[in-house]
């Protein structure tokens, strides 16, 4: 709410004190909900690279009971914070705000209404470079199989947060690769694809690995 905040600040500062009353009417008027209870779907994926062998230090056991999102978001805090760290990030992508496909928008909805009882189940990568749009129904550029976040990530719910995280190594794909983009399936072929990230290039060559932590948080607005 930050963004919203700042802009209320701009419009009091041009339209005097009524003006966060008037653009929450003018909100009501134009999407038919209240501003306060408008639902959203927030999504980020940050994406880091490391060394293979510091990694695997790390004693990661993969899997929905395993323990990949607490070890990675381990990492990540002792990154931040001490640059000097031992296992020492090789590139760092924070905090990339990915398109929740209309696809995957549809399928979320029809699990509501137990229409469907289809979940996020794999994760994929590719090598273009297209910006991502709601029509999008995949990867542009595929690049090797997509992955099982049940056996080689992990997914869970944490509060109002679906947590989903991945890791690929240089087995998984035919390297030197520059990867540009991720998204979201429900199957290892073919399925929905419910969210796609196109993001700068990593660039993974022989014993690194990139880790990706994607976090999607439902909230009221």
């Amino acid at each position: 709410m930050n963004d919203y905040l700042s802009f209320v600040k701009e419009l009091q500062y041009k339209f005097g004190t009524d003006a966060e009353k008037y653009f929450k009417r003018y909100f009501e008027l134009k999407y038919g909900s209240p501003l306060e209870h408008t639902k959203l779907t927030a999504e980020d994926w940050t994406i880091s690279k490391f060394k293979k062998e510091d990694l695997d230090s790390q004693g990661i056991i993969l899997g929905d009971n395993g323990n990949l999102i607490k070890v990675l978001e381990k990492l990540e805090t002792e990154c931040n914070s001490n640059p000097n760290t031992s296992i020492p990030r090789l590139q760092y992508e924070p905090k990339l705000h990915n398109i929740l496909l209309l696809a995957g928008l549809t399928l979320s909805a029809q699990r509501d209404t137990a229409e469907s009882v289809t979940s996020v189940t794999h994760i994929g990568v590719g090598t273009d470079s297209t910006a991502e749009a709601e029509s999008q129904t995949g990867l542009i550029t595929a690049s090797g199989a997509r992955k099982s976040f049940a056996i080689s990530g992990q997914r869970k719910v944490v509060n109002q947060t679906a947590k989903f995280n991945m890791v690929f190594s240089d087995s998984d794909l035919s390297v030197p690769l520059s990867i540009t983009e991720g998204a979201t399936f429900t199957a290892v072929t073919s399925g929905t694809c419910h969210c796609r990230l196109n993001f700068p290039s990593f660039s993974l060559t022989t014993g690194e690995v990139i880790t990706f932590q994607i976090n999607e948080t439902h909230q009221n607005g």
